[in-house]
């Protein structure tokens, strides 16, 4: 049986693995969803890392910074991706924030988005050795 923190590292993964396939086919909004899914779930494998403790029900991407512990080590990019997240997680599912979001967001912004979760992902993995 997987330990907490490896259930939820197994998750990111898979979530990152879903939005590739959704933004490489055209789904941009769903896929940044599914971004911010990989990043919530990579940091709550990192709570579970530091407190052994289920983690807390939130979606909100910079309160889980705070409760695993890592907000103090991301730096100012690292900060602006996580508001940029939120923003998928809760105004992409909203008619007219939807077509705002789509709007403002290029398809280069969306595979940016693709490949700074994949960064992150990574480097929250080399904070729990």
């Amino acid at each position: 049986m997987l330990s907490q923190k490896d259930y939820w590292i197994n998750e990111a993964w898979e979530s990152l693995k879903t939005s590739q396939v959704l933004i490489e086919h055209g789904r941009f909004l769903e896929g940044a969803f599914f971004c911010h899914l990989s990043v919530e779930k990579i940091l709550k494998a990192k709570y579970t890392y530091n407190t052994n403790k289920i983690p807390p029900k939130i979606h909100d991407l910079k309160r889980l910074s705070e409760l695993s512990n890592i907000k103090d080590k991301l730096n100012e990019d690292q900060i602006d991706f996580l508001g940029i997240l939120n923003n998928f997680q809760l105004e992409g599912r909203y008619p007219k924030f939807r077509e705002r979001l789509l709007k403002s967001t290029t398809r280069k912004d969306f595979k940016n988005i693709l490949k700074e979760t994949g960064e992150f992902l990574q480097w929250c993995l080399r904070r729990m050795k």
